[in-house]
């Protein structure tokens, strides 16, 4: 072989060998990028929709709670109605049995009906002097083709507003019926089980009452039959597509409706997550049970003990992280079908420069690998940058090939996610301005009520003290006092029905009407009798409130007060125990017009003391639903009260003995406390 040949042999071996090695060396890089790359993807786009799956389920969570929330709240109002009208209805039946003397009543003995051996002479006595309840019970049940209000005598008597065919009344004993029976066994308003009407065949509960006699013994039963239909129907009818099914049980787990006609809890859930929703909601009072089968919250009915629970749309509070796990998906596989697809033309580029010169192909191999190996190494960093959270971050690549379709891909993702995280943020912040919002009523509350104490300080012949916790930022219940003539001090406590923004408004009216009366020189009885017909007016929510209200002439020492359906205050004199006050308590204002009130007088001497307060106080709740009690509030009263304790020494004692025995329970009603103590003056 000639040298030349050899020389050419080299050459050209030398040649393909150099071009074999580089084109080894290349292929090997993008194959390890390439790899890299597609891990890197993977792992950055499971976190991100694994943190996306877990904000909607927390965001799902809280939507649960608020909506169960929102339902029992409505529910508990509904059924608190009906238990107020039968406790009106109670404190005038009993009134009327204390004074044994007939009011004046359009009705007749006609128009009441007997049980089976009950003879009217036996009880025309009885009938004479509560008839006229009659008259009550027709002002509170308007429409008589629903369930009203009966009173059903422990002697045999049915009142009721709808006329009752005789001869079924007399058959059917109502003395022996389940809600009489457990309202005279509990003793206090009493509903019954879930059970079905015999003659509609409807789903219903019934409230009762116990009515007692001056002596104590059992009088009658009040009650009033409601169908689960009108209790529930506002809540399980909702046209929210992310609830797929809300429903109601009793107290023993029993199923009772659910927002779809004819569809039962089984044909929702499977058994083994309806087992563990129905075992979750038995032991415990609300809460939420959240995994990969069920978003579900609950909450308890206080006034029976009823669960709602509310079943979220899994799928579709979940649909924006379903979206975003298929976009990077179909993302990663664009990527991979282009580097597959430019490895491919690498490899044919590497093939025809198998004739080139090999400073040629270094050159052309390098340029081939710049321009392959930079835009993926762009990809990869933007793609690692995105998938930390940096959503602002752009990939610019500006090659006007696919690869820079894929960048500006990336970068409308990041835009799209940006958004998403955004209307996020947007409905958090419009939480907080309603909670600033709530938090200015608060103040503003709070400034009308007398908050600086000592309040006189420039009167050494009395000491006041007062104060008020709302059970949520703004509540119904309110204090007043202040001075008129110089000599007589007027001091009110009262209690708005129900809690929240409609409560305080209706509370700033009321405030202001008694005190303008006041000082007008009115007594406490003619004050709240027109307090009363101003208030039943223009009173289209319904509402109505309790009060209590007083008048001391400072000279003479002699009270003057009067008492609208409020709890009876404690009275301490000197060197002795605090005791109930002897108060006859009036209908509350604003449930009837020209209601009549009565002026009560007791006379005070020095170191004599006046603790006036609200329900909220003996009503309060422990973690085990346990009442504080009037009974507990007075030992710790007389525990609290000495010869030197200061009015705000002893009320800030009762709050620290409700807070220990409330402890980590949510305060359930406003609490509002008032003491009132004559000193250094002789009276």
């Amino acid at each position: 072989m000639k040298i030349s040949e050899r020389i050419f042999k080299k050459i050209i071996l030398l040649c393909i060998g150099t071009i074999l090695i580089a084109f080894s060396c290349v292929f090997f890089q993008l194959f390890t990028m390439r790899n890299n790359l597609v891990k890197k993807l993977q792992t950055d786009g499971e976190k991100f929709h694994s943190s996306a799956v877990e904000l909607l389920k927390k965001n799902g969570n809280e939507n649960a709670s608020e909506i169960v929330s929102n339902y029992t709240a409505i529910i508990d109002n509904k059924l608190n109605t009906i238990a107020e009208d039968l406790f009106v209805l109670k404190t005038y039946l009993e009134d009327l049995y204390l004074k044994s003397k007939p009011h004046v009543s359009k009705y007749d003995n006609n128009q009441v009906f007997l049980m089976k051996d009950v003879d009217m002479n036996d009880v025309k006595q009885e009938f004479d002097f509560i008839k006229s309840i009659r008259d009550l019970i027709d002002n509170m049940s308007p429409d008589i083709n629903t369930s009203n209000i009966i009173y059903v005598s422990d002697s045999g008597m049915l009142l009721s507003p709808k006329d009752v065919d005789r001869s079924s009344t007399a058959s059917i004993d109502r003395r022996t019926r389940d809600w009489y029976v457990g309202a005279v066994k509990k003793g206090k308003i009493n509903w019954t089980a879930c059970y079905n009407d015999i003659n509609t065949g409807e789903k219903m509960v019934t409230c009762s009452v116990p009515i007692y006699k001056s002596d104590g013994t059992v009088g009658g039963v009040a009650s009033k039959d409601i169908t689960i239909n009108d209790i529930c129907s506002s809540v399980m009818k909702t046209n929210s597509e992310f609830i797929d099914y809300s429903f109601l049980t009793d107290n023993t787990g029993d199923f009772i409706v659910g927002s779809r006609e004819g569809m039962i809890l089984s044909d929702v859930l499977n058994e083994e997550v309806k087992d563990k929703l129905l075992n979750e909601m038995q032991n415990n009072e609300g809460g939420f049970i959240s995994d990969d089968n069920i978003m579900a919250g609950f909450s308890s009915v206080k006034a029976t003990g009823w669960k709602i629970c509310v079943i979220l749309n899994y799928e579709k509070i979940l649909k924006p992280a379903q979206y975003i796990g298929e976009s990077i998906k179909s993302t990663n596989v664009l990527i991979q079908e282009e580097i597959e697809s430019k490895i491919q033309m690498t490899n044919i580029i590497v093939v025809i420069l198998l004739s080139i010169i090999i400073l040629l192909v270094f050159y052309i191999t390098k340029k081939i690998t710049d321009s392959i190996v930079n835009p993926i190494k762009l990809l990869n960093e933007g793609a690692s940058i995105i998938g930390k959270g940096n959503l602002d971050h752009k990939i610019e690549i500006n090659t006007n090939d696919e690869l820079d379709d894929l960048g500006k891909s990336f970068n409308k993702m990041g835009l799209d996610l940006k958004k998403y995280m955004d209307d996020f943020v947007n409905v958090a912040a419009d939480k907080e301005r309603i909670k600033a919002e709530l938090n200015v009523a608060t103040v503003i509350q709070e400034s009308m009520l007398p908050c600086v104490f000592p309040a006189f300080p420039n009167r050494p012949d009395f000491d006041i003290y007062a104060a008020m916790q709302p059970a949520k930022e703004v509540g119904g219940d309110f204090y007043d006092f202040f001075i008129i003539n110089d000599s007589t001090l007027v001091f009110v406590i009262a209690d708005v029905s129900g809690k929240g923004v409609p409560a305080a408004l209706f509370m700033v009216i009321a405030k202001t009407l008694i005190k303008d009366h006041a000082i007008a020189g009115k007594t406490p009885s003619q004050v709240l009798e027109v307090v009363n017909n101003r208030l039943c007016e223009s009173n289209g929510a319904e509402m109505f409130l309790t009060a209590f209200m007083g008048m001391i002439d400072l000279r003479t020492g002699k009270l003057t007060y009067a008492n609208a359906g409020h709890n009876p205050p404690l009275i301490y004199r000197k060197n002795k125990e605090f005791e109930w006050m002897s108060t006859k308590p009036g209908f509350v204002l604003a449930g009837f017009s020209n209601m009549k009130y009565k002026d009560e007088e007791i006379v005070l001497d020095k170191g004599d003391k006046i603790y006036l307060y609200t329900d909220g106080v003996t009503e309060a709740l422990n973690v085990n639903a346990e009442l504080y009690s009037a009974n507990r509030l007075k030992i710790a009263l007389n525990n609290a009260t000495g010869s030197e304790e200061t009015p705000k020494e002893i009320l800030i004692n009762i709050a620290k003995s409700i807070s220990d025995f409330v402890g980590e329970a949510e305060q359930s009603d406003d609490i509002t406390m008032m003491l009132l103590e004559i000193k250094d003056r002789k009276i």
